[in-house]
């Protein structure tokens, strides 16, 4: 049965070509426990205004970056690298992007949807 809920909407600005880490803690907001992510499959991707995949993050490392799963009793959590290499060449612009759980499965689930707004920004 697929989970349910609102999807949190989350804007990210970043500046082009820099890194960015981020946390998500993920609980049962009926216990406040841990909630069950152990042997999930992740994804984050963000798309251009044509619907092409520009960056694609999973637990593998990229040069893009990646995802880190932490599941034990006390703490879900997925941190997300993005490493400069995944904005470089983007033209400065608001792409969509999500965070997904079991990406492609019947029990597939949008953690977070939005906007990445890429900056164009001065380099040192």
């Amino acid at each position: 049965m697929p989970l349910t809920n609102a999807v949190p909407v989350w804007t990210l600005v970043m500046p082009l070509g820099t890194s960015q880490v981020w946390n998500f803690n993920f609980t049962d907001p009926v216990t406040g426990q841990a909630f069950p992510i152990a042997g999930a499959q992740w994804e984050y991707v963000a798309r251009d205004a044509s619907g092409n995949a520009v960056i694609i993050l999973t637990t593998a490392t990229t040069a893009q970056g990646l995802l880190s799963v932490t599941s034990t009793s006390s703490l879900s959590q997925v941190q997300m690298d993005l490493y400069p290499a995944a904005t470089s060449s983007l033209t400065p612009a608001a792409y969509s992007h999500a965070l997904w759980m079991n990406p492609g499965g019947i029990n597939a689930y949008a953690w977070f949807t939005g906007q990445l707004q890429v900056e164009a920004s001065a380099r040192p």
